[in-house]
């Protein structure tokens, strides 16, 4: 029985370590920005930022805090990663899009302390992938 137990709790710690692992990528990093923007949610955005994402949401935040009301969540989104470009091993540019007729998008990401970033510091952009 006590195996049994031993067994149990390395599978669940070994799930939540392949787990952690796929929440911290660029994907994963650019997936939770755009949807937290999209609810409006601009405190969890930050979350997914670096300072340039932080200083922006703080400014959206002030300007919007003048409306008194329920500020209108977005539609729900169809977010898609069409591709990820590597520009250092620090940082990618990632392509993605939020619906199937909309144009695709580029967020730049790096990895500050060990974690994905969206940065919105876009010195460099990779070229766009024409759309199949």
């Amino acid at each position: 029985m006590k195996y049994y137990l031993y067994a149990a709790a390395s599978l669940v710690f070994a799930l939540i370590g392949c787990n952690h692992k796929e929440q911290n990528s660029p994907e994963a990093a650019v997936e939770g920005f755009i949807t937290a923007v999209n609810k409006n949610d601009f405190a969890q955005a930050k979350l997914y930022g670096d300072s340039t994402v932080i200083a922006q949401m703080t400014q959206i935040e002030e300007m919007l805090g003048v409306y008194k009301g329920e500020i209108p969540q977005n539609p729900k989104i169809d977010f898609k990663v069409i591709e990820v470009t590597p520009t250092d091993p620090q940082s990618a540019i990632v392509t993605y899009s939020i619906s199937e007729t909309e144009t695709y998008k580029q967020l730049k990401v790096r990895q500050i302390e060990g974690q994905w970033k969206v940065t919105l510091d876009l010195q460099e952009a990779a070229p766009m992938p024409e759309k199949p």
